[in-house]
């Protein structure tokens, strides 16, 4: 997994993991993963609730760690991917992708900030 100009890159089949160094929040303010709070990674081809997760992780760790079956079933290409932080008291903060300079717009067809690689070598 590589982060290049805000977009996370993968190869279709890998393990990885996106580590999140530090949580800002849109106000600016920094915050601190506390007991009971949940992340979660969730990636679809279009960013709206009509189109189907494909994939979605959740984790109560800075770590969000991918394993082979979880890109097993999905087509390489491009795709609308975020990152929500849901604090033990029910507060949800999208961390990812920033909305302040940010070239994702609501009405994009597509985010293209998750791109998937084929897997060239592939195990019997």
């Amino acid at each position: 997994m590589i982060v290049e100009n805000g977009v996370l890159k993968h190869t279709k089949g890998d393990t990885g993991c996106i580590r999140i160094k530090r949580i800002v929040l849109d106000d600016g303010t920094e915050y601190t993963l506390q007991p009971g709070d949940t992340i979660t990674f969730t990636v679809r081809a279009k960013p709206s609730e009509d189109s189907p997760i494909l994939i979605q992780m959740t984790t109560t760790t800075m770590d969000i760690p991918f394993q082979p079956s979880d890109t097993a079933d999905l087509k390489p290409g491009r795709y609308s991917a975020d990152i929500e932080l849901v604090t033990a008291s029910g507060d949800t903060f999208t961390i990812w992708p920033k909305k302040k300079k940010s070239k994702y717009q609501p009405t994009y067809s597509n985010f293209e900030n998750f791109w998937l690689w084929p897997e060239v070598t592939k195990h019997a």
